[in-house]
């Protein structure tokens, strides 16, 4: 959860040694792994918690369009959207909100007389963190430099995913591939010989008939 405060200029430099670990880890403890990998994504893109705290210095009419953020596209916005990503993206605004209150009134608690001060730190801090955040959501050559790193995990996944019966870990691997998805990000090639794919329709096909 440490990922969720952090952003791309605190771990750009460790993205390549932390993807290293997941994947010693990931024969040991895949389904942790996989989440470690979609946090990361999350702190990478700037759709994490630390991300949230640029609305705090947007136009409110444009909160509702922030719900969008993954689906930069002008395509009418599915039901995964609706269900699940417009959700999420308004509980860890709400989040980010509460936190920034919290941490505002326990400073005035301890210092009524710098309350000032106060504000003046908070602000600074949520606008340096905004700047960094902006500076390097647009530096999209840096972001492909490091989405080429998670290729060799993505593969461990999807290998993972057509031997293993654990029900958890293959639910996790689909959600990581609907991240990136939604993230506009493009594996496929990974899966040429669409074992995968494959394996996942024979599913469906089980799941018909009542055989899964």
């Amino acid at each position: 959860q440490v990922l969720e405060l952090a952003t791309l200029t605190d771990i750009g430099k460790c993205v390549e040694e932390i993807l290293g670990y997941l994947k010693s880890c990931f024969s040991r403890e895949p389904v942790i792994v996989t989440i470690c990998v979609q946090q990361l994504l999350k702190t990478l893109f700037g759709t994490n918690l630390a991300s949230q705290f640029e609305a705090l210095y947007s136009n409110p009419s444009k909160t509702q369009g922030k719900a969008q953020r993954l689906g930069s596209s002008n395509l009418r916005p599915g039901l995964y959207h609706y269900c699940f990503m417009a959700p999420y993206t308004h509980f860890t605004q709400a989040l980010a909100d509460a936190s920034l209150r919290n941490m505002v009134q326990a400073d005035q608690e301890q210092d009524a007389s710098g309350w000032f001060d106060v504000l003046q730190k908070v602000s600074s801090q949520l606008k340096n963190s905004i700047t960094n955040v902006t500076k390097h959501r647009a530096d999209k050559n840096t972001i492909h430099n490091h989405i080429r790193l998670f290729e060799p995990l993505v593969i461990k996944a999807l290998k993972q995913y057509t031997t293993t019966t654990s029900v958890q870990l293959q639910r996790q691997v689909l959600d990581l591939l609907a991240q990136l998805v939604q993230l506009r990000v493009n594996y496929c090639l990974l899966d040429s010989d669409q074992v995968f794919i494959g394996f996942v329709l024979k599913q469906f096909e089980y799941i018909e008939v009542g055989q899964f």
